[in-house]
């Protein structure tokens, strides 16, 4: 007998135009559609390990002053840019 144990998400989808997908998936949130951590388990992934992540990697980033490209990414918060907020940070470490 075969058991399998699944974290809760569903096997990943196989991508065929990962940026027509992705813009999708963007729309779909936007229009109440669907959710962020419906669009991230249809590929495997979970969304609060994604989030908890990349707020890790923004903040490695602001502490060593990189300013990552955000050309794709999106303000999710309505916060300041990137820059503003390393600017901000390197002053106040003086």
């Amino acid at each position: 007998m075969l058991i399998l144990v699944l974290n809760g998400t569903a096997p990943a989808m196989s991508i065929l135009d990962p940026v027509k997908e992705t813009n999708a998936s963007l729309m779909k949130i936007a229009n109440g559609l669907s959710t962020y951590e419906k669009e991230a388990a249809q590929y495997g992934g979970d969304f609060k390990e994604n989030i908890e992540q990349l707020a890790r990697e923004r903040r490695l980033m602001a502490d060593l002053g990189i300013i990552p490209d955000n050309k794709y990414s999106t303000d999710m918060g309505g916060e300041k840019d990137n820059e503003q907020k390393v600017l901000e940070n390197q002053e106040q470490r003086g």
